[in-house]
C-alpha cells in the first residue's frame, strides 16, 4: 500500500487539503480566499496533478463545482454499516470511465476513474422483435 500512495503522491504538482488534513500536511499547501477560484486556477498552472487525500468535505465542495477530473478510490476489506458519503447531494451527475485497477497485499482495491463526459442510462426493457 506504500508504494501505491508513492506512486499517487510523487505524480503531484500541488495538494489540497481541507482543514483537519490539512493540520497534518500544514507544512505543503495554503489557499485563501474562495477555494473553488483558486483551484480552478491552479489547475492550468499545474501540468501533473493537483492531488486531494481525506478531506470529505473538501472533495465534495470540489465535486459540486463540477473541479474533479479523476477520482483514485480505495476500497478497504471491512464493513462498518454507517459513514459519511463521498457522492453526496449536489454531485454533478458524470460518466466515469475505469482507467486502473490494483489491489494490495492487504486486499485493499485501489481503482482509478477518470470523467467521461454526461452520464448515459440504459433500460431494462425488453427489446420488441
Amino acid at each position: 500500500m506504500f508504494r501505491v500512495v508513492g506512486q499517487r503522491f510523487g505524480n503531484a504538482d500541488a495538494f489540497v487539503l481541507g482543514r483537519k488534513t490539512y493540520q497534518i500536511f500544514a507544512a505543503y499547501s495554503l489557499i485563501r480566499g474562495d477555494l473553488a477560484e483558486q483551484v480552478a486556477e491552479l489547475k492550468p498552472r499545474s501540468p501533473r496533478e493537483i492531488q486531494v487525500h481525506g478531506s470529505g468535505d473538501l472533495a465534495q465542495t470540489l465535486i459540486a463545482r463540477d473541479l474533479v477530473d479523476e477520482y483514485h478510490l480505495w476500497l478497504y476489506p471491512v464493513i462498518l454499516g454507517t459513514g459519511k458519503r463521498l457522492f453526496a447531494s449536489g454531485t454533478v451527475p458524470a460518466a466515469l470511465t475505469l482507467a486502473e485497477t490494483t489491489t494490495t497485499s492487504t486486499g485493499v482495491v485501489v481503482s482509478i476513474y477518470r470523467r467521461a463526459g454526461k452520464p448515459t442510462f440504459g433500460s431494462f426493457e425488453l427489446d420488441q422483435a
